[in-house]
């Protein structure tokens, strides 16, 4: 068997007696005296009908249930790094809209303009990664092109509740989520988000956000770093029930992590380094900034480690630097395991918490 990446290439190799299409996107031909293809990855049971046989040039395709590379031919995206493939995953989005799906993004650079999920369900963007390839090292890049708006937009928030068009069950994963968007990648009013061996870099303002009225959410394996303020912004109000794990935020020019709303929430192993501001900075807000309540509270922090970070390694603060404002506004804080370092030697700083 061999593999080629377009069927014009397979003209260069007479004589095979079928041909399946891969995930990434690429074929694999198949000779006299090849063992035959067998669907054993993951998805869904294939349909009874599906399965391989004689015949020259016979087509065996896996399901859609499995994935759809967006270079399929249906939508066309080139992941080149110099063609714009809005149109193109817009298209592949459209397509698995009605029912969910994943999206598969084979090896390259995608470069697009910003990508509103508001209305999906249950859809996962996926990068390819070879199984020799360490997860935190995508080989798939979505590369913003505008400045002046958010990358990945997943919904807004409204005085009634999570909307009607909210996304819901969205999977990011393997995937390289590169700038210069205002901001990468903004969780807002969701529910049901994972982000998964993901490297998030180089957005003008923030990496991620996750805003209001989102739970749960799952950050894992992801890092979000050299943004143009900070790596990961929780922002209030109701950022509820949501994980981060093995994350890292270096080298954002303000802070790496920032907490400001959230309740019932673990961090586990996060590393904050070379920041420009602290490298964890939970911050409590003025509550009449916002329509909802906020909340701060139920936060356990696990093996997490902040070093050579410009401001402080941990700090815990009120709005405005006003202690008495929040006194008891700050509840339930665990650390287990944890190393707060700066290279200042203003490794940590706690005002206004109770329950710690």
């Amino acid at each position: 068997m061999i593999v080629v990446q377009t069927l014009s290439d397979a003209a260069s190799y007479p004589g095979y007696i079928c041909r399946r299409l891969r995930l990434d996107g690429q074929w694999e031909l198949y000779f006299q005296g090849d063992a035959l293809p067998v669907v054993n990855s993951i998805g869904p049971a294939p349909p009874a009908d599906y399965g391989v046989g004689g015949g020259n040039g016979t087509v065996y395709t896996l399901p859609d249930a499995y994935g759809i590379s967006v270079k399929d031919s249906r939508f066309g995206a080139k992941g080149d790094g110099t063609t714009n493939d809005t149109a193109a995953i817009l298209a592949a989005l459209n397509y698995v809209k009605p029912a969910g799906g994943t999206l598969i993004f084979p090896r390259g650079t995608y470069l697009t303009d910003p990508i509103d999920l508001r209305g999906y369900s249950n859809v996962s963007l996926t990068g390819d990664n070879p199984s020799n390839e360490r997860p935190y090292v995508p080989v798939a890049t979505v590369k913003f092109r505008t400045s002046g708006a958010v990358g990945l937009q997943m919904s807004d928030i409204t005085t009634t509740g999570i909307p009607s068009n909210s996304a819901q069950g969205i999977v990011l994963r393997n995937l390289f989520l590169h700038g210069n968007s205002l901001v990468n990648v903004c969780v807002n009013a969701n529910k049901s988000v994972v982000i998964e061996n993901c490297a998030v870099r180089h957005a003008v303002q923030d990496g991620i956000v996750l805003e209001a009225m989102t739970y749960p959410v799952k950050l894992e394996n992801v890092v979000s770093n050299s943004n143009g303020r900070y790596g990961i912004y929780a922002k209030a109000p109701y950022s509820t029930a949501f994980t981060l794990r093995n994350v890292e935020c270096g080298s954002n020019v303000n802070h790496g992590l920032v907490i400001e709303g959230a309740s019932a929430c673990v961090f586990d192993s996060v590393l904050c380094q070379s920041n420009g501001g602290d490298g964890i900075f939970i911050n409590r807000r003025d509550p009449t900034e916002f329509t909802y309540p906020v909340y701060l509270d139920r936060l356990v922090f696990l093996n997490c480690y902040t070093e050579a970070n410009s401001g402080w390694g941990i700090r815990i603060n009120s709005y405005n630097n006003n202690p008495a404002q929040f006194a008891g506004k700050i509840n339930d804080l665990t650390f287990i395991g944890c190393s707060f370092n700066s290279a200042n030697g203003q490794h940590s700083q706690i005002r206004g918490c109770s329950g710690l």
